[in-house]
């Protein structure tokens, strides 16, 4: 799709066939992620950007990143920090890896299209995983506390995490907007929202609990049925 190669590490599914963990594993020496939430409080979120095929058997009604509400709630961040990283850098270690991630699922998903039943409704969830063996903290900080001069951070409430998602635009392959981005919204904050997608980060030895926590509840894919 984005004239690039490359191979999943991973896919998972449920036993309905129906929610697809498709991952990537990063064995990391020594490291630590550190990942940024502005406000004081512990906001966990359920909603995740993945990927939705819907079909009938004579179209797609769904085909391509919607948000989904599933389980477990986790921690949401927009920024993360890899030490080594340099500040120059436009694109972080984490995004790019994040970046060839989503390009991977979406071609899992257009992969599949061709092989689905055609006799009756089939959806399909897929959501984007990195596993890795580096330590993931969560920085909780006020913006007041950054500093205009040079740039730093003052003060912060730094917490361990086991698994957390990280939502920002990722995407390798350009996506053209629609007027649908575009509706009810004068300030342009959903056209900058449509191109978001999540990625679930788990620290290696929390994986099981993870995926024991993991589903999409009925009344969530049932919101995909029309």
């Amino acid at each position: 799709m984005d004239n690039q190669s490359g191979f999943i590490d991973l896919v998972l599914q449920d036993k309905y066939a129906t929610t697809f963990l498709v991952i990537e594993c990063k064995r990391m020496r020594d490291a630590t992620w550190l990942f940024m939430q502005s406000g004081e409080g512990l906001e966990k979120q359920h909603t995740a950007k993945g990927w939705v095929s819907r079909f009938s058997p004579d179209k797609a009604t769904y085909f391509g990143f919607h948000d989904v509400r599933e389980d477990p709630a986790t921690p949401e961040a927009i920024f993360c920090a890899v030490r080594g990283q340099s500040t120059n850098d436009k694109r972080t270690l984490f995004e790019r890896i994040g970046g060839e991630l989503v390009s991977a699922t979406e071609a899992l998903a257009q992969e599949e299209r061709d092989f689905r039943p055609t006799v009756h409704d089939t959806i399909r969830f897929y959501f984007n995983v990195i596993v890795t063996t580096a330590e993931l903290k969560m920085a909780y900080f006020s913006p007041g506390s950054i500093s205009l001069s040079d740039g730093t951070l003052t003060d912060a409430r730094i917490e361990d995490v086991p698994f957390l998602r990280f939502r920002k635009q990722l995407s390798i392959r350009s996506r053209a907007l629609t007027l649908e981005d575009y509706s009810n919204d004068r300030s342009g904050s959903s056209a900058a929202m449509a191109k978001e997608k999540t990625i679930f980060v788990v620290r290696a030895d929390a994986l099981l609990e993870f995926l024991r926590q993991f589903q999409v509840p009925d009344y969530a894919v049932r919101h995909f049925d029309y």
